[in-house]
């Protein structure tokens, strides 16, 4: 009997030590912040200037990205973005528009987030819910698995690597009326890089699958400003 209470002593020990070992969301949140560069630099942010090649249905062309925070709604923000030919300053030849709804998806997929910086900033004034749902192993890395509810009934799901807490990869749902539409939006990230003070993954590749259509989308970025005076 006493070797039995023993035993279970040292069961509620070895619980107790994982559970006190554990990161909360707001932990997690809060580390991933201070890796990106910080809550003060994050939240400063007025508009971000990107420029590089994206690569869609084989063809590589030139972009340029102008994202700029929406001042009549403090969460949300606008963006621009133009194409033009590999190399060249004018605009893109017409085989790169051959499919317009299929480019509308990639740059509506680019806007999974809701802030200009990240919607997981102060996420409870903001309306918005993020619960931690456990770990997962993506491409040999382990990470946190985030859930974000967002106020408008979005919801973002997270990766966050347990190591440096930088976002290896988040999924996007659109819902309209509580009900998700039938597709599914992947966004990983790699090659992070300091612009301003503020770390960016300037390697993005976009996976967007729905129905019987899957699209793959690889962006590199060679640029990015953080309020600076956006170029034409």
């Amino acid at each position: 009997m006493k070797n039995l209470v023993l035993f279970g002593i040292f069961v509620l020990f070895l619980v107790a030590v994982q559970f006190a070992s554990g990161q909360t969301v707001d932990e997690i949140i809060e580390k991933h912040i201070r890796a990106k560069g910080g809550l003060d630099k994050l939240d400063a942010i007025q508009n971000i200037y990107m420029e590089g090649m994206i690569t869609l249905m084989g063809i590589t062309s030139f972009i340029k990205i102008a994202t700029v925070r929406n001042e009549l709604n403090p969460v949300g923000f606008n963006q621009q973005w133009q194409l033009t030919d590999q190399g060249k300053n004018s605009a893109a030849s017409e085989h790169i528009f051959i499919n317009t709804t299929l480019l509308s998806k990639v740059m509506s997929a680019m806007q999974t987030d809701t802030d200009i910086a990240t919607p997981l900033i102060n996420y409870v004034a903001k309306g918005h819910t993020a619960v931690l749902i456990g770990k997962e192993v993506i491409d040999g890395v382990a990470c946190y698995k985030l859930k974000l509810a967002a106020k408008e009934g979005n919801v973002i799901y997270y990766w966050i690597n347990k190591n440096d807490f930088l976002i290896v990869q988040s999924s996007f749902e659109n819902s309209e009326t509580g009900v998700v539409k039938n597709e599914s939006i992947l966004t990983r990230y790699n090659n992070y890089k300091v612009a301003d003070g503020i770390l960016f993954a300037h390697s993005i590749e976009i996976q967007i699958n729905r129905l019987r259509e899957n699209i793959t989308v690889e962006i590199s970025y060679s640029k990015v400003e953080i309020n600076q005076l956006v170029e034409s």
